[in-house]
């Protein structure tokens, strides 16, 4: 077929329910993206971030999914994406939220490898989950600096997931919302961002440094030259209306929480997803990060929302989120306390300014 190097299947997660769910995934060269450490340096880093965009996902590769005793066949498409979809029915184990696939690219010839398989992971929520909820990422629970675009490109290319930063309190926050008000819910968490299909591992490792909630990511895809990588997390972002109406159409009847900043069009977007589906939303909640303008045309939105019955909170910060879902007995006393023992012990960290002001670390 003419690949440069061995072919990788790059897994991502899946969902749905017992009567159907989809499973994504991408067939890429692989150029030996090393797991991260805390103590990289960053010319490590940014050696990574290179290759990550630099992946070529190889077209017309065969690919053999199973979930549980259903197995499908399907062919990567230009860009190496490729998806499917099952009817698991019944023949699922009910205890479990999070179930195994394996995906297997067979007959490769290539360096000898007659086979190639590889695990992932499908989230189907159980009865025990009261809600869910639906982020965005970049600036709203990571630090990114989206409108600051030279800022941005730096901390891509130098940050690893061990060095990157949460907003203050995030993490409590997220597992307070994952838990509910008894602490015993598992409600699921969808990461809907405009950030590219090609950092997907460096998310997936973040939130499991930091302890964020295990859940979806549905990103988007890249413009094909990899000199754009700076627009990551820019340009059209009808397709997180379209990610978040598919979440909507598959949990029929289940509540959301709307979590995003005012950086860029997460109001927009909410608002009209609050304008489709005005009794599912349990609120929305918007980090403030930009100016008095934007300000002002957020508060356009909430004022739109409130009509409708729907809270649109704009907070400064995690903790006003929290207290808003605290007063209206969406997280407990307890979880609201955690939220301010995460973000008291988050200040106390360097800044990502002042990490990369930090002179010596390029060894």
């Amino acid at each position: 077929m003419g690949w440069l190097g061995v072919p990788l299947i790059q897994t991502y997660r899946g969902f749905g329910t017992e009567e159907e769910v989809y499973i994504r995934g991408r067939v890429i060269e692989d150029h030996g993206i090393l797991q991260p450490k805390p103590h990289d340096s960053k010319w490590k880093n940014l050696l990574s971030m290179f290759k990550r965009y630099a992946s070529s996902g190889l077209p017309g590769v065969k690919i053999k999914v199973a979930f549980y005793s259903q197995v499908k066949e399907t062919v990567s498409d230009d860009d190496g994406y490729f998806e499917v979809y099952f009817q698991p029915g019944t023949h699922i184990n009910h205890r479990k939220r999070w179930h195994e696939v394996v995906f297997e690219l067979p007959n490769i010839s290539s360096n000898g490898i007659s086979s190639h398989c590889v695990k992932g992971e499908v989230l189907i929520p159980r009865e025990n989950c009261h809600y869910g909820i639906i982020s965005d990422i970049d600036d709203t629970f990571l630090v990114s600096y989206s409108t600051d675009v030279l800022r941005k490109i730096r901390l891509m290319a130098i940050k690893n997931a061990h060095t990157r930063l949460p907003f203050d309190g995030v993490t409590a926050f997220y597992n307070a919302l994952h838990r509910g008000k008894t602490g015993r819910s598992h409600n699921p968490l969808f990461y809907v961002s405009s950030s590219e299909w090609h950092i997907y591992d460096l998310l997936k490792d973040f939130c499991k440094v930091q302890n964020i909630p295990r859940g979806i990511f549905l990103l988007r895809d890249m413009e094909h030259s990899i000199f754009k990588f700076w627009k990551a997390g820019q340009g059209n972002h009808d397709h997180k209306l379209e990610k978040i109406r598919m979440i909507f159409d598959v949990y029929d009847g289940l509540k959301f929480f709307l979590i995003g900043d005012s950086g860029q069009r997460d109001v927009e977007i909410y608002s009209q997803i609050a304008e489709e589906f005005p009794d599912r939303i349990q609120a929305v909640y918007i980090r403030d990060v930009s100016s008095r303008r934007r300000y002002d045309e957020v508060l356009h939105y909430a004022h739109k929302l409130d009509r409708l019955g729907i809270d649109l909170e704009l907070v400064k910060d995690t903790e006003a989120a929290a207290r808003h879902a605290l007063q209206h007995n969406y997280i407990s006393k307890i979880a609201f306390e955690e939220v301010m023992a995460d973000k008291k012990h988050n200040l106390e960290l360097p800044s990502d300014i002042e990490e990369l002001l930090h002179i010596g670390e390029w060894d």
